[in-house]
C-alpha cells in the first residue's frame, strides 16, 4: 500500500493510509423476498391514515453509561445512482446499515466496554431518495423495519440517530376533505376539482407556479370547512369517529361552505375592493340601499361619493378614485344584492378576508396591500392604531400547500427501545431541487435575488410552516406559534441515561437551533448530534452540550466529533476522529485520518458491501461515573488499536522523510544565496546539477531540469512551503492518532 509523499510515492508495508481512498458504503443486495414486495413510488398519494406513533420502552434498566462513542456511517446522498423510493429499497438500506453497525461491533472497532454508550449516526435524506418524499405507507414501513433491526440484543447500549426521511403532508386545508367532498364541491361550483385534489395530495413537489383556480377554490373550501369544525369545538385534526361522536352535521356544514363559496367566487372582484372598508365603517342596510339605487340609475359620481369615505384611510383620496371605477361600483352593487343584507354581506367579507383572499392574492398584490397598511394616515387616531392596521393584514397562503416533514429518527437499541423524532424547522432551498430551480430571479456567487412573484410558502416545513426565504426572526416567531422549543430537539434514552440534542442541517447552520433550543439544552444534554447535507464544519456558538458534538454530513463528507470537557487531557482542537474503511473484497480494514481538509469519496447507498465509518474516541460523560480499569479485557478495541499503531508508524516515517526533504531544500537555498553574493563571479553549475539530481525537487518541477539561478530560486520558493504544509498535516495525523490511542489505552485511563 502506498503512502503519498511530496512529489513521489513511498512503499510502506506497515501502514495503509489511503488519502482519497474510495470508501463505498457496505450494502448487501436485497434478498429475493424483497423484490416481490409492491413498489410504492414517489407518485403515490399522501395517505390519510394516522401516522406511526412514538414508541417507548416498557421497562428501563439501570442507566450506567460512563462514556459515549460516536460512530458515523458515511454515505453520499446525492451521488448517482440512487435507490428509488420503494419497500425493496428500504429493505436494502436497513439491512446494509445494520450489517455495517453489527460488523463494527462484533469486530471490536467500537469500544464495547459495558459503560460505553454508542451513538450510531446517518446523514440527512438517508431513507427517502434525495429530492423526493415518502407517503404515509412508506413512512410507516421504514419505521417498522428500523425497529426490527435495532432490537438486536447486541445494541442494548446503543442509540441510533438514523439520518432523516422526508414525508409529504397534505395541505392543512385538505385534511378533512375526501374524494366525495371534492366531487360535491365540483358539481356545485361547476368546476372539475379532481385534478387539483390529486395534485395537492400527491407526494410529489408542488408544481411551483401560479395556482390554478380549481386549487384555490379547493383550498378555500377546505379552510372554511376547518372553521366550521372549530366553531363546533372540534379540531381540523379530528378523526372521523371524533367528528361523528360530537354530532357534527358534516353534510350541512359542507352545503353551507359551498353556498358561501359560490357567492364569493362570483363576486370576488367586488370583494377585493370592499376589503378597503374597516368593520367600523361597514355600510348599514340604508346606506347599501341608497348606493344600489344610485348605481342602478347610473349616478356613479354620487355612488362613488357615498362609498369613498368608507374606504379611507386604507385608500388615500386619489387611490380611492382610481379604485372605485364605474364598473367596480356596479360589481359592488351586485354583491350587496346577492348577500341580501348588510350583516350577511359583512359575514361573507369576513369569510373572504380569512379564507378566500389569502389564496387569491399573488405576491405583487400582497406587497401592495402591505404598502397601503404601512402608509395609512392614522394621525387622527389616539389609540388602537396597531389593531386598525392588523384588520387589513392578510395571512399567508400556507394552508393551501402541502408541507414536508424532514425528520430525524432516533431509537434506542435492543428490546423495546424507545423511538422518537426531531423535525427540521427551517428548510433549505437545496432540500428541493425543483424549488431551487424556480425560487430565484437571479443567482450568482455575488448576488442572489429571490423571485418576488413566487409563492415561497409552497415549499414549507411541516412542523412550523417555515419556507427557505424566511429569515431567522421569522423562524423563531413561527416556532413560538407552533410551540416548538428546546424539548422538540431532545431525546432522552432511559436505557443508558444519555440525553441527546439533534439538529438537522440548516437548523444548525442558520442558528435556528441556537435560537430555539441551545440555551435550554446545552446544560442538560450529554451530546449534540448534527445530521445534514451541506454543513461543512462545527461551530461552538451554534450549539453545545455537556460532553460532545458530532456532525454526519451526506454532501461535504467531512465528519467531525468534538469533546467539550475542559479538563480532558486528550482534548484536540477540531476533534479527533478517524475514518475506518472496510473493504468487502478483501475482508480487511484500513484507517483514514480525518484531517480538516479531508474529503471522503463515499458511494451512494445500495451498491456495495464495503463501507466507511467515522469513529470517535470514547468521550467521558460529564457528571457520570469514572471509567474503571477492570472494564478492559483482551477484546477491548482489538481492531482499532492495531489500525492506530499503523497510522502512527506511517505518519512517523512520513515526517522523517519530509524533514529530510526540507533539510535538503533549505541546504540548496542557502547555497544559492551564498553563490549569489559572489556577484559577477557566481557559478551555479554544481548547484543546478545537485538540484536536478534530487528526485523530490525534480518531481515537483514536473520532471523538468532547472537551468538558471532564477528557476532554481522559484522552484525552492514553491517546494519549501508545500513540504511544510505536508509536514504539518503529517504531524496532525500523528498527534491525532497518538491522542486517540492514549484515550483508549488502559494505563492512561487509570488517571481519568
Amino acid at each position: 500500500m502506498s503512502v503519498k509523499l511530496h512529489g513521489l510515492h513511498r512503499q510502506n508495508s506497515t501502514q495503509q493510509i489511503q488519502t482519497g481512498h474510495t470508501n463505498p458504503l457496505g450494502l448487501k443486495k436485497s434478498r429475493a423476498r424483497a423484490s416481490s414486495l409492491p413498489d410504492v413510488t414517489k407518485d403515490g398519494h399522501v395517505a390519510s391514515t394516522t401516522p406511526a406513533k412514538k414508541v417507548s420502552m416498557t421497562k428501563a434498566k439501570e442507566a450506567n453509561a460512563k462514556r459515549v462513542q460516536i460512530l458515523q456511517l458515511q454515505v453520499n446522498i446525492a451521488k448517482q445512482p440512487q435507490l428509488h423510493n420503494s419497500k425493496g429499497a428500504i429493505d436494502t438500506k436497513a439491512r446494509a446499515v445494520f450489517d455495517a453497525y453489527t460488523k463494527i461491533h462484533l469486530d471490536n472497532v467500537s469500544d464495547n466496554r459495558p459503560g460505553t454508550a454508542k451513538v450510531y449516526t446517518l446523514p440527512e435524506f438517508f431513507w427517502s431518495e434525495y429530492g423526493t418524499a415518502f407517503n404515509q405507507e412508506l413512512h410507516d414501513y421504514t419505521l417498522a423495519k428500523i425497529q426490527e433491526y435495532a432490537s438486536n440484543p447486541i445494541f442494548e447500549d446503543a442509540v441510533f440517530v438514523l439520518g432523516t426521511m422526508v414525508t409529504a403532508q397534505r395541505p392543512e386545508s385538505l385534511k378533512q376533505l375526501d374524494e366525495t367532498d371534492v366531487q360535491f364541491l365540483g358539481e356545485q361550483l361547476g368546476k372539475d376539482l379532481s385534478n387539483a385534489y390529486q395534485e395537492a395530495t400527491s407526494t410529489a413537489d408542488e408544481v411551483y407556479k401560479k395556482p390554478s383556480k380549481a386549487r384555490i377554490l379547493l383550498a378555500t373550501a377546505g379552510d372554511m370547512f376547518n372553521d366550521e369544525l372549530r366553531h363546533a369545538g372540534l379540531s381540523p385534526d379530528s378523526t372521523p369517529d371524533e367528528i361523528s361522536k360530537a354530532g357534527f352535521d358534516r353534510k350541512g356544514a359542507m352545503q353551507s361552505v359551498t353556498q358561501r363559496l359560490k357567492t364569493m367566487n362570483a363576486h370576488a372582484s367586488a370583494m377585493k375592493e370592499l376589503h378597503a372598508i374597516h368593520d367600523s365603517k361597514w355600510p348599514d342596510d340604508k346606506q347599501i340601499a341608497t348606493f344600489n339605487h344610485l348605481v342602478a340609475k347610473g349616478q356613479f359620481a354620487e355612488a362613488r361619493a357615498l362609498m369613498k369615505p368608507l374606504t379611507m384611510p386604507y385608500h388615500s383620496s386619489k387611490s380611492a378614485d382610481r379604485a372605485l371605477k364605474d364598473a367596480t361600483l356596479q360589481k359592488m352593487a351586485a354583491f350587496f344584492k346577492a348577500a341580501g343584507s348588510s350583516v350577511e354581506a359583512n359575514v361573507l367579507m369576513q369569510d373572504f378576508r380569512k379564507n378566500f383572499y389569502p389564496n387569491l392574492l399573488n405576491s405583487q398584490e400582497r406587497t401592495g396591500i402591505d404598502s397601503r397598511i404601512r402608509t395609512m394616515d392614522l394621525k387622527s387616531m389616539s389609540t388602537g392604531k396597531r389593531a386598525y392596521r392588523d384588520f387589513f393584514r392578510i395571512r399567508d397562503s400556507s394552508s393551501m400547500f402541502k408541507s414536508f416533514d424532514n425528520k430525524a429518527i432516533i431509537v434506542e437499541g435492543g428490546k423495546d427501545g424507545k423511538m422518537d423524532f426531531v423535525s427540521k424547522v427551517h428548510p433549505s432551498d437545496i432540500d428541493s431541487p425543483a424549488y431551487e430551480r424556480v425560487a430565484y430571479s437571479s443567482r450568482s456567487q455575488f448576488n442572489t435575488v429571490a423571485n418576488a412573484a413566487f409563492r415561497h410558502e409552497s415549499f414549507q416545513s411541516s412542523i412550523i410552516k417555515a419556507h427557505p426565504q424566511n429569515n431567522l426572526r421569522d423562524v423563531k416567531l413561527k416556532a413560538q406559534e407552533a410551540h416548538v422549543d428546546g424539548d422538540s430537539f431532545l431525546f432522552e434514552a432511559p436505557k443508558t441515561g444519555l440525553k441527546l440534542g439533534v439538529a438537522i442541517c440548516r437548523d444548525y447552520s442558520s442558528k435556528a437551533y441556537q435560537q430555539i433550543a441551545n440555551s435550554s439544552l446545552k446544560g442538560r444534554i450529554d451530546h449534540l448530534q448534527v445530521v445534514s447535507a451541506g454543513v461543512d464544519e462545527l461551530v461552538a456558538s451554534k450549539g453545545r452540550a455537556k460532553t460532545s458534538i458530532a456532525l454526519n454530513d451526506g454532501l461535504s463528507q467531512m465528519p467531525r466529533s468534538v469533546g467539550f470537557q475542559k479538563q480532558d487531557p486528550f482534548k484536540q482542537k477540531g476533534g479527533v476522529t478517524h475514518v475506518v474503511n472496510y473493504d468487502a473484497s478483501t475482508g480487511e480494514y484500513d484507517i483514514q485520518p480525518n484531517t480538516k481538509k479531508a474529503t471522503l469519496d463515499t458511494a451512494p447507498i445500495g451498491f456495495s458491501r464495503s463501507f466507511s465509518m467515522d469513529v470517535s474516541p470514547p468521550f467521558h460523560l460529564k457528571g457520570h461515573d469514572a471509567s474503571s480499569i477492570g472494564s478492559y479485557d483482551d477484546t477491548t478495541n482489538a481492531t482499532m488499536n492495531p489500525l492506530l499503531e499503523k497510522t502512527i508508524s506511517s505518519a512517523s516515517n512520513t515526517m522523517e522523510l519530509l524533514h529530510d526533504q526540507l533539510d535538503t531544500a533549505n541546504y540548496f537555498e542557502a547555497r544559492v544565496k551564498a553563490e549569489k553574493q559572489k556577484g559577477m563571479g557566481a557559478d551555479y553549475t554544481d548547484i543546478l546539477t545537485d538540484i536536478n539530481n534530487d528526485p523530490y525537487l525534480k518531481a515537483h518541477n514536473g520532471n523538468q531540469d532547472v537551468t538558471s539561478e532564477e528557476e532554481a530560486t522559484a522552484l525552492l520558493n514553491s517546494f519549501i512551503p508545500d513540504v511544510k504544509k505536508e509536514l504539518k498535516n503529517a504531524q496532525k495525523i500523528y498527534s491525532d492518532a497518538v491522542k486517540f490511542q492514549e484515550r483508549i489505552a488502559m494505563d492512561r485511563l487509570q488517571h481519568y
